[in-house]
Order: C-alpha cells, then sequence, then structure tokens
C-alpha cells in the first residue's frame, strides 16, 4: 500500500505543522463507508485488525468526555496502554483524535490520527495522516504498524 510521506502537512482540518515527519495514506476498500467508519469506531471490530502484528487488544475504555483507552498485548506478554482524545467524529465521513502511549518511550509523543472516508461507488476510500512523529525510527515504526493493521482490516472486510 502507497504511504505519504512529508515533512509538511495539513489535515484537511486547519491542522498544520513543519518541520516534523508524518505518515499518510489511502486504502480502498470494496465495502460501503458506513460498514468501513464502523471498522474504525466499532472497539469490537477495531480488536480484530488494529495494531502490529501478533499484539491483541484486551480492553478498551470510551468515557464520556470522548477520551478513550486500550489495553494492548504482545506476542511477549508484554502490556501497553494506549490512550487519547477523540477530536472530530463525524459519522461516517471523518474521524480524528490523538494518540499516545501511558508509558512512552524517550523518542515518543503524542500524534494525531486523521481519516477520511469517501463513497466511490460500493467501495469506501480511506485517506489517512498520522503524525507529527519526534523521531524518524518512530515514523518507521508506526509505518510498519499501520502497514500490518490496514493489512488486516483488508482482510477483514473481504471475508
Amino acid at each position: 500500500m502507497p504511504m505519504i510521506e512529508a515533512r509538511t502537512s495539513i489535515f484537511g482540518n486547519g491542522i498544520q505543522r513543519s518541520g516534523s515527519l508524518l505518515l499518510g495514506g489511502m486504502l480502498v476498500l470494496p465495502a460501503p463507508r458506513p460498514e468501513v467508519y464502523e471498522a474504525f469506531g466499532d472497539p469490537r471490530t477495531l480488536a480484530k485488525w488494529w495494531g502490529p502484528e501478533g499484539f491483541k487488544i484486551e480492553g478498551t475504555d470510551l468515557d464520556a468526555a470522548n477520551t478513550y483507552r486500550m489495553e494492548l498485548r504482545s506476542p511477549d506478554g508484554t502490556q501497553s496502554v494506549a490512550e487519547g482524545e477523540l477530536l472530530r467524529v463525524e459519522p461516517p465521513v471523518r474521524l480524528v483524535f490523538s494518540f499516545g502511549w501511558r508509558d512512552p518511550d524517550a523518542d515518543d509523543v503524542k500524534t494525531v490520527v486523521s481519516l477520511r472516508f469517501n463513497e466511490l461507488g460500493g467501495a469506501t476510500a480511506v485517506r489517512w495522516a498520522h503524525g507529527w512523529f519526534a523521531t524518524e525510527a518512530r515514523r518507521a515504526s508506526n509505518r510498519q504498524s499501520w502497514a500490518e493493521s490496514l493489512d488486516r482490516l483488508e482482510t477483514l472486510v473481504m471475508d
């Protein structure tokens, strides 16, 4: 899947930042837009495909203040907690949220993920951007995670 890598970007909502590292791309899925949006917004569906290869989502929480928490377990048994805030929710068109780790590595910073869901006949184009990363190593790690996750999402939608 092609990914966009840039040092400056506008996420389509007026957020712009220069001199930082960004990932992004587009994926066309053979499913209606509400179904694809739900794959990102429904915790049970998200748990089937999201995260690096071999990781499992063991729990999710979304509170009234639109903050979320996901507990993940790595293949070696290490538990991590991802958390953030839903910044913009427009079903089934748009989803923007912050993303960070409860106990981040030294080069980890809170990032923003922006997703747009566009109808293409009976299919859906998902345009996404994720950034801004503090280091190239962190962007590379997230590039791999996105590729693995979106491959599993594509398989899930096609089944």
